[in-house]
């Protein structure tokens, strides 16, 4: 007893010839070429997709990146700006400390 397969065949039916172990069955090839196109296909443009989105969100955390090391720096110069100010502003008290001390020093000498 020959198992007819076609296009209308259930897999009931495709199961009941396996196990009543006719050998004169024979798949037709089920799938056409469009169908393996897209199956080959469709895959990899997503993939391709996914990858381009990928590197569009690497791109924007780089950005992101540069934004943020940007801000940091301004920040940085501020502050050795105001540390600058404020050595300069030391450094005019020493001196004129130094003045000061001096012209004790001088008033000192002649008494």
């Amino acid at each position: 007893m020959a198992c007819p397969v076609d296009r209308g065949t259930t897999l009931e039916s495709f199961q009941t010839c396996r196990i009543t172990g006719d050998s004169s069955l024979i798949l037709k090839p089920g799938v056409t070429n469009v169908q393996l196109y897209f199956a080959v296909i469709v895959p990899v443009f997503a993939v391709i997709v996914a990858g381009i989105l990928q590197m569009n969100s690497i791109g924007g955390r780089f950005t992101s990146m540069e934004g943020r090391l940007t801000a940091l720096e301004s920040s940085m110069n501020a502050r050795f700006n105001s540390l600058e100010t404020r050595f300069e502003t030391l450094i005019g008290k020493v001196i004129e400390i130094d003045n000061r001390l001096t012209r004790v020093e001088a008033i000192l000498d002649r008494h």
